[in-house]
């Protein structure tokens, strides 16, 4: 009693008077159930989740850019007028003097040698894939690990349950031991 009054701040030697009764309320902390309902709410695991996710479509974006040729449309619109006579009188040309010396072209475009497995597009898109292999193990390691603290938390409140209510009993066994002795 002397080191408790001393916590809440009282000074040593100072009669406490404890009144009242602890009632806990427990709950029935069922590890399936827990899993199934907050598993995904993990910030570690969402956000190895949205890695994963850019990453593979690193590999997706690096497939489509080797198997895939670039397309390039080109297309300049360059007026010119032929017939300056109308025009230095105050206004435009009224006729079809309008002449265009524009363009327009198509590019097809594909590099072969990234196609070679030993190229350099090649050998980056292998590094990813060993990143997103990474990625994918790192992240049922942390799934794994959170079904072990999952565990451990039930098991902890489980058996804090169990040793208030075994402390309940000697409770009630010392106070049936004080009174045959008193009687």
């Amino acid at each position: 009693m002397d080191t408790f009054a001393f916590l809440i701040g009282y000074p040593v030697g100072t009669d406490i008077v404890l009144s009242g009764s602890i009632n806990p309320e427990y709950i029935d902390a069922d590890y399936e159930q827990l899993m199934n309902k907050y598993a995904g709410y993990n910030l570690d695991l969402q956000n190895l989740d949205k890695n994963i996710e850019l990453t593979e479509m690193g590999v997706k974006a690096a497939n489509l850019g080797t198997f895939v040729p670039a397309l390039n449309i080109k297309y300049s619109f360059m007026p010119m007028l032929s017939d300056f006579l109308d025009a230095d009188k105050g206004g435009y040309p009224s006729g079809g003097d309008w002449k265009d010396n524009g363009s327009f072209s198509l590019t097809l475009a594909w590099n072969l040698t990234n196609l070679l497995p030993f190229s350099e597009n090649r050998q980056q898109t292998a590094d990813t894939k060993d990143t997103l292999n990474k990625l994918k193990i790192q992240r049922n390691q942390l799934v794994e690990n959170q079904k072990i603290n999952v565990r451990k938390a039930v098991n902890t409140l489980n058996d804090a349950r169990e040793q208030i209510d075994v402390m309940a009993r000697n409770i009630s066994l010392a106070q049936r031991s004080y009174e045959m002795t008193a009687r």
